[in-house]
């Protein structure tokens, strides 16, 4: 959180923040920090992170987006869509 202004979250936070994605055609955890309230706008110059993490084998993969939070708010769709369609080298 500090990197982007945001306090960290607590463990129960997180734990509620993360949901499922897909990834490489694999099952995939994707965080998005701070977590988007509804109907609430975030501040003009805000910031926030998407993190998806991949585990393969015993190693763990993360893809992460930082930068303006309604910029990513408003690209959630399209970044679902591009882990949806990345690819692992065979």
């Amino acid at each position: 959180g500090e990197r982007i202004g945001a306090a960290p979250p607590t463990e129960a936070a997180f734990a509620a923040a993360v949901t499922q994605s897909t990834l490489a055609g694999r099952s995939a955890e994707l965080l998005t920090w701070p977590v988007a309230e509804a109907g609430v706008e975030p501040a003009p110059g805000a910031k926030a992170s998407q993190i998806a993490r991949i585990v393969i084998d015993d190693h763990a993969w993360y893809i992460k987006l930082e930068g303006d939070r309604k910029a990513l708010n408003g690209f959630a769709a399209e970044f679902q869509d591009f882990l949806a369609n990345t690819k692992s080298a065979e």
